[in-house]
């Protein structure tokens, strides 16, 4: 999480990313349910998933030295829809947050390479209940990325994660993606990165069958937007925890609007609902 920075690929590695198949009501490349204008997340219905302990290789989740990573390209939006891109996943991340959260500070990105196909977009903003302590929360839809951003079992998470996690549990839903979740440690002793003791975030991953991750992340801190590159410079936790857990994140996840395509009119709208917005897009 962090409003001063939108969520990329890279970030995804500190403990995974998220994305899936067929069904219209939730395929990424289908779904075209329009934003409703604020609903309470609900924990997802989900049904345990087999041999969740059972780690798959490591080597698994690494890509062989000169091997790229596949290279789909973005789908062709159908009438009436656009491909996602960084305000649109803001604009339906806000949309899905529980009733009473404030929200301000969007910030998001796109990466449209051409030599990259595909859709990679992502958001942050900051939440507040109304007691003055913002947090961060953040969503990244990634639709080509590296077999290590695809880890969907505790036990490779673990091994993969830069910092320690804890609370993880991998879910597999009927549609054949598996959601994984997490609370993750965002306080590095070594004394790198802008956090104290006691910041972590809530994280979600979900791995379509597709190739597509999604994942989201709320933390129970404030990154303000371009921070100072002063050494020493550091925020505290501004409360003891996010304000969304990991089953309202999973509530979240497992809305129909998550998609690569969406409706043209939610792209317009976001224009209009988030003011200001910081694009961080690499041109």
């Amino acid at each position: 999480g962090g409003s001063g920075r939108a969520v990329s690929a890279t970030d995804l590695t500190k403990a995974g990313p998220t994305s899936a198949s067929a069904k219209p009501t939730t395929d990424p490349t289908t779904a075209r349910t329009p934003a409703a204008t604020s609903s309470s997340a609900k924990p997802a219905r989900t049904t345990p998933p087999p041999n969740t302990t059972t780690p798959t290789p490591l080597a698994r989740f690494y890509e062989p030295a000169g091997t790229a990573i596949p290279q789909n390209p973005a789908p062709q939006p159908g009438p009436g829809q656009v491909l996602m891109d960084g305000r649109s996943s803001a604009e339906i991340l806000k949309s899905l947050l529980p009733s009473g959260l404030v929200t301000a500070g969007y910030a998001g990105q796109d990466d449209y390479d051409p030599a990259n196909p595909g859709v990679d977009a992502g958001s942050t903003m900051t939440v507040d209940d109304g007691t003055g302590k913002p947090t961060d929360v953040d969503v990244t839809l990634v639709q080509n990325v590296a077999r290590t951003l695809k880890i969907t079992d505790c036990v490779s998470a673990k091994e993969m994660a830069a910092t320690p996690i804890s609370d993880c549990r991998a879910v597999a839903e009927p549609d054949g993606s598996v959601v994984l979740s997490y609370r993750m440690d965002d306080y590095n002793p070594d004394g790198a990165g802008y956090t104290t003791k006691g910041s972590y975030d809530n994280r979600l991953i979900r791995v379509f069958q597709n190739g597509t991750v999604l994942v989201l992340g709320a933390s129970n801190f404030h990154i303000p937007p371009n921070p100072p590159q002063t050494k020493g410079w550091h925020v505290d936790p501004s409360r003891q925890a996010p304000l969304l857990s990991l089953d309202q994140l999973a509530g979240i996840a497992m809305s129909p609007q998550w998609g690569l395509t969406v409706p043209a009119q939610l792209a317009q709208q976001a224009k209009q609902d988030l003011v200001s917005y910081d694009d961080q897009t690499q041109h």
